[in-house]
């Protein structure tokens, strides 16, 4: 397993009313680099979620989320 760190997280341009948006930028070690793919990620707070990384350089990595927000019902 790769351990990676959260060095910034910040809104992306489509956040608004209809849209959530961010963007998370990760290091890691060289020795571990992970091409651009799925990855599931775990953590104690969210659990188990498989998302897209890319990665920016050989230890740096960055993943964009935009998730429609719950629209309330007529």
């Amino acid at each position: 397993m790769t351990e990676l760190t959260i060095v910034n997280v910040e809104r992306g341009q489509s956040h608004g009313k209809r849209f959530d948006s961010f963007n998370v930028d990760l290091d890691g070690v060289a020795e571990e680099h992970c091409p651009a793919d799925n990855y599931t990620f775990q953590h104690p707070k969210f659990g188990s979620e498989t998302l897209y990384i890319s990665p920016n350089a050989i230890d740096q990595y960055q993943i964009c989320v935009s998730r429609t927000r719950n629209q309330p019902s007529a």
